[in-house]
């Protein structure tokens, strides 16, 4: 999943601060057609989530 790849690498260059509606921004900025809910749904299965405030 080359997708995958990607995905973890935005999350961990933010410092875990971005959550999917930052990460699928970021990708198609990248050029990488996706969607929130498929970054969504990919980020919780591999249990990433964007750090809160406090």
């Amino acid at each position: 999943m080359e997708l995958m790849g990607h995905i973890e690498n935005i999350h961990q260059n933010s410092r875990k601060l971005y959550g999917a509606p930052r990460v699928t921004e970021a990708m198609k900025n990248l050029g990488l057609p996706v969607s929130r809910s498929t970054v969504s749904r990919w980020m919780s299965e591999a249990g990433l989530a964007a750090k809160t405030k406090r």
